[in-house]
């Protein structure tokens, strides 16, 4: 990162990114948020007076499918965000690949979380120490941290960026993003909560339904996957990083 690299501002900003970017898109935001809210609900049937394990077969194809049908979306957000149009793309293969790479990065944070949540549920059974899984949450969010702009790399061909370089721009600065992170979400916390309260009495006194939660809770998923982006969007810039300028586009 750059000496005058700061977090000031960085709460307004990611989330006016983000509004405006789900604005721009309009009816693909719409399809998305469909595409996630049936996932969610899903979900909650499937668990729905079922004493299931916190990660199945199931649970992960579910997922996959989710990642799958959001990420040609998610990778619109990356090109409105970055100011990378349609037009940027200079082969009608390079969109696939683009949201190939999204589906795979996706993914493998999928199976990594997963790991540890059913090592978590299974490690009395397996004698393995409490402290030593939670200690392996301390290496893991390093590797996140390090992993933070890749998303970009992979989304946008036009970005004069490699891998290695969104992973060496990171280095040295785990803190940086780590409470860049925490500032930006921590917002949600409270909206969350309350979300959540308002569930438990919903249910408790009004009307008893697998999918309450998932209705209530679905928008703050969904404006996160946003703002997510916009983050990575916002320490792209204050990092210095070079975006795809309107001279490398190539015309329709």
């Amino acid at each position: 990162m750059t000496a005058s690299f700061t977090l000031e501002g960085i709460i307004p900003a990611a989330y006016g990114r983000s509004f405006r970017a789900m604005r721009a898109l309009g009816p693909a935001t719409a399809i998305a948020f469909v595409i996630l809210l049936a996932g969610d609900g899903a979900e909650a049937l499937m668990r729905h007076e079922n004493d299931v394990p916190a990660v199945t077969r199931w649970w992960l194809l579910l997922h996959a499918a989710v990642f799958v049908l959001v990420a040609p979306y998610k990778v619109r957000l990356y090109e409105v965000m970055w100011d990378v149009g349609p037009p940027s793309i200079p082969k009608p293969g390079a969109r696939r690949r683009a949201i190939l790479n999204v589906v795979a990065l996706d993914l493998l944070l999928l199976l990594v979380g997963a790991a540890w949540a059913w090592l978590w549920s299974l490690h009395g059974q397996l004698g393995i120490p409490t402290f030593v899984l939670v200690g392996l949450l301390v290496p893991s969010w390093w590797i996140r941290t390090r992993l933070t702009l890749v998303g970009p790399v992979l989304a946008l061909a036009a970005l004069p960026l490699t891998l290695s370089d969104a992973i060496s721009a990171t280095r040295g600065h785990f803190w940086d993003i780590t409470f860049a992170g925490l500032r930006v979400f921590v917002v949600l916390v409270p909206v969350i909560l309350a979300i959540v309260l308002a569930t438990l009495w919903l249910q408790t006194t009004v009307v008893k339904s697998a999918f309450l939660k998932p209705i209530l809770l679905s928008p703050i998923g969904f404006l996160s996957l946003a703002v997510n982006i916009a983050l990575q969007a916002e320490l792209w810039r204050r990092m210095g990083l070079p975006f795809a300028s309107k001279a490398e586009r190539l015309p329709d």
